[in-house]
């Protein structure tokens, strides 16, 4: 389906990628070792590690992961993933459109002040950085995990309640959200890379269970959110998230980082290696200036300056990155760029398409909140794992060019079942909406992720060494910059074929040219 979007788990992958592929493990005395299930038996003819059995049969699945990471780690990667990335992003995240809708603005605003929305996550390059060399009281993920935190459980409150409810108001508070999740995610996957260096043959065991979690608690989310939004609201399920964020406040301040307090010649020591460091510096200070430049141009008072300016900007910065780096290094990041940008987005036409009433669209499928956010946002969900466990199999007889090849071939494609519902095709050939949604939805995400895990896997492979963060990060924003243009130039095509609604009343005639849309995109 044209709106549906999952950015979390491709920058959790990232991390986990990363950290998983580019360590070796080392070995040590079974007796006296805290990673003992690390160690190598030996070396067999087939040149792989043999496992050793005796500890395996000790220790159940989630004994062995505190046993080999500790029991804080746990709880931490629980509290981050599970219940920060999983259970609240997807009750957070999702709303964020209906909020928008509220003030009736017209689909291609809707949809560039999402993607602004969006381009936060890329932050994670800048503040990697800044958590690096600027440690706060000696800690370097902390007190920032902390903070952002709080600031987002006080906007969670700000918005549930309705506090300050004009339109910039609301999106600073949203932004400042989507800023939490952010951090939450780059500081958990930093301790994630750190603790499976101590233990890297049981890091694969911790990613399982990190990514399998966030999975099963982001279906719970999504499945929730439809039923509360129906009977309290688009703005509740900030609310019910209050609960579970101030569960992981308690967690982190509880000492779960477990980090070591620094003196001031290490944190002085840790300033001049990020500062020698001149092209990543010079990446964090043109991410950090790019995202002002978008969020500045989200204000302007018209479309063609908001999207013309948002998708320029991506462009120059994509660009200046691109130099940062080797030339090999910099093909893959203009290639995932260039993967995100020339797909037109024109998910804001498709939020008012499904969701209007017969008051506004007389012929319009009139799905309700509950099944559309929840029943086909959840069968998506299940659709990525389905995409996941399908993509290992492929990877294992495929090269990465052949997968790259086919998730860049196949999802236009399957955008043409969009056309067929825009234009209500589906009706004449009897099929009815709520079947062809649900069948088109599973099509789509099952395939969502093919196109950004081998340039991740790919990155854990060629990055120099000490750089698998910053190579991921670059990467990660090179997606996110691509939606960026992707969202301005579905802007500029929803403006020329006239395909504004905005949730008023008879609005149906402004759907006419929706499945042209759709086609365009198709093609791209």
């Amino acid at each position: 389906m044209a709106d549906l979007k999952q950015d979390a788990a491709p920058s959790q992958l990232a991390g986990v990628l990363a950290s998983s592929e580019s360590e070796i493990c080392t070995s040590g005395d079974e007796e006296t070792s805290s990673n003992a299930f690390c160690e190598p038996r030996h070396l067999d003819g087939s040149g792989t590690f043999e496992e050793k059995e005796g500890v395996r049969s000790k220790h159940g699945y989630l004994s062995s992961l505190v046993r080999d990471f500790g029991c804080k780690h746990v709880l931490l990667q629980f509290s981050m993933q599970h219940v920060n990335q999983g259970f609240m992003y997807q009750l957070c995240y999702s709303t964020i459109q209906y909020i928008l809708a509220t003030y009736h603005l017209s689909s291609p605003v809707l949809q560039m002040l999402g993607a602004i929305l969006d381009n936060i996550w890329c932050l994670k390059l800048p503040l990697g950085i800044l958590s690096d060399a600027c440690p706060v009281m000696g800690y370097n993920k902390g007190p920032y995990l902390l903070a952002s935190l709080l600031l987002g459980i006080l906007c969670m409150l700000g918005l549930g309640f309705g506090f300050l409810t004009d339109l910039w108001p609301t999106m600073l508070m949203l932004g400042s959200v989507q800023l939490m999740f952010t951090v939450a995610d780059l500081l958990s996957q930093a301790r994630f890379n750190e603790k499976a260096q101590e233990c890297p043959r049981g890091s694969a065991r911790l990613m399982g269970f990190m990514m399998g979690g966030m999975l099963m608690l982001g279906l719970a989310g999504q499945l929730a959110l439809g039923p509360i939004m129906d009977k309290l609201g688009p703005r509740a399920p900030y609310l019910f998230a209050v609960v579970p964020g101030v569960f992981n406040l308690l967690v982190v301040a509880c000492g779960c980082m477990e980090e070591t307090r620094k003196s001031k010649a290490e944190c002085a020591e840790d300033w001049n290696r990020v500062v020698s460091e001149k092209a990543q510096l010079a990446a964090g200070i043109i991410m950090t200036v790019s995202i002002g430049v978008m969020c500045a141009c989200g204000g302007l008072p018209e479309l063609w300056m908001s999207a013309g300016g948002a998708g320029l900007t991506a462009l120059l910065t994509m660009a200046a990155l691109a130099t940062l780096v080797h030339k090999s290094f910099a093909k893959i990041c203009v290639f995932f760029f260039l993967s995100s940008a020339l797909n037109p987005s024109i998910s804001g036409a498709a939020l008012y398409f499904y969701t209007d009433g017969p008051a506004k669209y007389q012929d319009g499928p009139h799905f309700s909140v509950t099944f559309y956010a929840s029943i086909v946002g959840g069968l998506g969900l299940l659709a990525n794992f389905v995409g996941i466990v399908l993509f290992e199999k492929a990877a294992k007889t495929m090269p990465y060019r052949r997968l790259l090849l086919y998730a860049n071939i196949l999802p236009p494609v399957l955008s043409l079942l969009d056309a067929v519902m825009f234009s209500r095709l589906n009706i004449r050939l009897g099929i009815p909406d709520h079947v062809f949604v649900l069948g088109s939805a599973a099509c789509e995400k099952a395939l969502v992720l093919w196109g950004t895990m081998p340039g991740y896997l790919i990155t854990a492979q060629v990055a120099p060494p000490n750089m698998s963060g910053f190579m991921c990060g670059l990467i990660n924003c090179s997606t996110y910059l691509g939606y960026t243009v992707s969202a301005s130039c579905g802007s500029f095509l929803l403006q020329y074929l006239g395909v504004t609604p905005s949730g008023e009343a008879d609005e149906g005639d402004t759907f006419a040219n929706l499945w042209i849309a759709a086609l365009v995109v198709a093609t791209m």
